[in-house]
């Protein structure tokens, strides 16, 4: 008798754990109704830095494609690592979502200690932008070209170099010249790319790589000057030259401003986020403004975003390690 009631005791726990655990996985049922509350588009990164310009320009807009409110929540810190590992392990109800810049995603696989698989545990829901690289001082600094900065390394000058994080594209910019010009730069990590700017404008840091839409306010407002862009040809108002004229062929020419979601997300779901951040990107005010922030945009499918992760991915480990 003991036996029997410890038996059924038995099959209610499992019977209740089932229950249990089909109730925090993502419905298919309630993915119809989605969203059903506000949507927060999260960042690794802080203020001020491109991909944060970005997410907050497109808000508005996704919010007027989705119906529902879009808050973009920054969480800098550690090159983006933690904020990654974080959002793979968040629950995939379409309700947090993130954007991030390529290839820093997949360089941090190979440069960094990461707790995600990139082919595994994120939903990729496309892509905004391509944000040429672009190396800037200060205006006053004595720093004139590109060959000036790596000729006063060569001198055994102390040339400090600005990043933010081992895999972000502004780490790749220092290693990319280090590479082509045989010489060894400070490399110093930020938080935000604000950070490096306030740094190399109070003289603390010698250069501190970017992106177009990043520089751009700085430029326009005299406080800094381009050494080199990541642009094919030389890009209106940077008045810079192309790194490929400098001599420098970079491992990233800038940063690809992906949208992503943990994965698991229902295919509705996620056919909702996807054609809402592409009718934010093809509303025509939207177009509008991203042409005056200097924003090139370059949309991918959720099939093209993950296509590009992956050969990123390969990219990464042919390079980097």
């Amino acid at each position: 008798m003991t036996i029997c009631r410890r038996t059924a005791t038995l099959r209610l726990l499992m019977s209740a754990a089932g229950l249990l655990a089909v109730s925090v996985l993502p419905n298919p049922a309630w993915s119809q109704g989605f969203p059903s509350k506000g949507i927060e588009l999260t960042l690794g990164f802080g203020p001020g830095s491109g991909i944060d310009s970005n997410a907050r320009l497109l808000a508005p807009y996704l919010e007027k494609a989705l119906g529902v409110p879009v808050t973009v929540i920054n969480q800098p810190g550690g090159g983006a690592v933690p904020w990654a590992n974080k959002l793979a392990r968040t629950t995939p109800d379409g309700h947090t979502i993130g954007m991030v810049g390529f290839p820093l995603l997949q360089n941090n696989t190979v440069l960094s200690k990461v707790d995600y698989d990139v082919a595994k545990d994120f939903t990729f829901l496309g892509v905004l932008t391509l944000d040429p690289a672009v190396l800037a001082v200060a205006a006053n600094s004595e720093l004139k070209t590109l060959d000036d900065l790596i000729s006063a390394a060569k001198a055994g000058k102390r040339i400090s170099i600005g990043a933010t994080g081992k895999g972000s594209v502004d780490y790749l910019i220092a290693l990319s010249i280090q590479r082509a010009s045989g010489t060894k730069f400070g490399i110093v990590n930020f938080d935000s790319t604000n950070e490096g700017v306030v740094a190399a404008l109070g003289g603390s840091l010698s250069a501190m790589p970017m992106t177009v839409s990043s520089v751009a306010p700085y430029i326009q407002s005299g406080q800094l000057r381009a050494l080199a862009a990541g642009t094919e040809t030389r890009a209106e108002g940077l008045n810079a030259p192309t790194f490929k004229e400098a001599g420098v062929d970079l491992l990233a020419a800038g940063s690809y401003r992906a949208f992503l979601a943990p994965a698991g997300l229902p295919p509705a779901v996620k056919e909702k986020l996807a054609a809402g951040i592409k009718a934010a990107i093809d509303d025509p005010e939207f177009r509008k403004k991203a042409a005056d922030a200097k924003l090139s945009i370059v949309y991918m499918t959720p099939d093209q975003t993950g296509a590009l992760s992956g050969s990123l991915v390969t990219a990464a480990r042919e390079n980097l390690n």
